[in-house]
């Protein structure tokens, strides 16, 4: 099961990293890691690299300034996996949330 996990960076940087963190300990890990980031930050890419230096995870990591659809709209457009997760640096998920939010996925597709 391919997926992607994707979002945003504005000012809330200091927050994104918990969200990170919750993403890196999934226990069906994702495909890939899209992040648009349009913060004033120089240090979030140095910090994702910390958090999953031990994943298979694949960091696609863009520094542009836009606004937040245009965005998530261009993190999309990134995006090679079949289903795709929308984080924002507020958001904290369980352990299994990947896992379950597929299996609905997969669930209502057939």
């Amino acid at each position: 099961m391919k997926y992607s996990f994707f979002g945003t960076c504005y000012e809330d940087s200091f927050l994104l990293f918990d969200c990170l963190k919750s993403i890196e300990l999934q226990s069906v890990k994702a495909n890939e890691l899209i992040l648009i980031d349009s913060s004033l930050s120089n240090s979030i890419l140095r910090e994702i690299s910390k958090i999953f230096k031990d994943s298979k995870t694949s960091i696609v990591y863009k520094k542009v300034n836009l606004p937040r659809v245009k965005a998530l709209n261009y993190a999309i457009s990134l995006a090679t996996s079949e289903y795709l997760l929308r984080f924002d640096s507020r958001t904290r998920f369980s352990k299994n949330y990947a896992e379950e939010a597929i299996k609905l996925l997969n669930e209502k597709n057939k």
